[in-house]
């Protein structure tokens, strides 16, 4: 027979699992957050440069504007491959099917 834990021992085990993938959420959206925040910020440099006809520096800003958005992309696949893993190795242990008589 198993040992019984305190109900507050319990309590404070769940609720630490709980705070660390909620930590690990945030920093994903966090990191996101900033690319964004850069996004923008070069958006703004750019339409300086492009309103003072000055051509390289803009299409400077053009490449690096999309490398940051490849960035978020990039995070963004990289989530949702996480949970497509989390979701094939539960449907590995809920998908059982059962034998037939003429299966060995």
């Amino acid at each position: 027979m198993e040992k019984f834990r305190k109900f507050s021992d319990w309590e404070t085990n769940r609720f630490s699992a709980n705070e660390e993938e909620q930590a690990a959420a945030s920093s994903k959206v966090e990191s996101n957050a900033k690319l964004l925040a850069q996004i923008a910020d070069l958006e703004a440099k750019r339409k300086h440069h492009v309103k003072y006809k000055q051509d390289f520096e803009a299409r400077i800003l053009e490449v690096d504007i999309k490398l940051l958005k490849i960035e978020v992309e990039k995070n963004n696949l990289n989530d949702t491959r996480e949970q497509l893993v989390a979701a094939h190795e539960i449907s590995k242990t809920s998908r059982k099917e059962g034998k037939s008589y003429e299966q060995d």
